[in-house]
């Protein structure tokens, strides 16, 4: 299970161990607690709301990205490697509702004129995943990790990209 457990009491650890015991009852545990996340994430604003917000992209904050991506293309060429760099969209940018598409983008659009100016592949999986409805693309938890499917859609765009750019598949 790999938690760290402080100070729990009796009572509790029983209740615990009763739970992850039986199959049942984990999986209620587990529905109630992801509808718990979802209502909690539907109710709440943008938990990081800076990151949409021009001036928080300063030449200070980025230039620590920028040297990390030239120093990674300088590794690709010295070793004859090839790359794709994939823009996850943080979750809010797929499900939060925003005053204007700028703001939903800048994230990714900023990191995308970087890559592109230091000629670095790149997918930015925003506009595929704005067109997906149903099922979640993210787990509703706080970490906001890919779901299964999120994952799926992301190895189908990642396939599509691939075979579009026949000398990734050349190596």
């Amino acid at each position: 299970m790999g938690r760290i457990r402080l100070e729990t009491g009796a009572g509790r650890e029983w209740m615990r161990n009763l739970v992850y015991r039986s199959r049942l009852l984990s999986a209620v545990v587990l529905r109630i607690r992801a509808l718990m996340l979802r209502w909690e994430y539907d109710a709440g604003n943008s938990s990081r709301a800076r990151l949409y917000s021009a001036d928080f992209y300063t030449a200070e904050l980025l230039e620590p990205t920028r040297r990390a991506l030239e120093h990674f293309g300088e590794l690709l060429r010295a070793h004859g490697l090839d790359a794709v760099v994939v823009i996850i969209p943080d979750k809010d940018q797929v499900y939060k509702p925003f005053a204007n598409e700028e703001d939903r983008r800048r994230p990714g659009r900023v990191l995308s004129t970087v890559l592109s100016e230091l000629a670095i592949p790149h997918v930015d999986l925003l506009p595929s995943f704005l067109k997906v409805s149903g099922e979640p693309l993210y787990n509703m938890t706080r970490a906001g990790h890919l779901s299964a499917r999120g994952h799926r859609i992301t190895a189908k765009i990642l396939r599509t990209y691939l075979r579009e750019h026949r000398e990734y598949s050349a190596h």
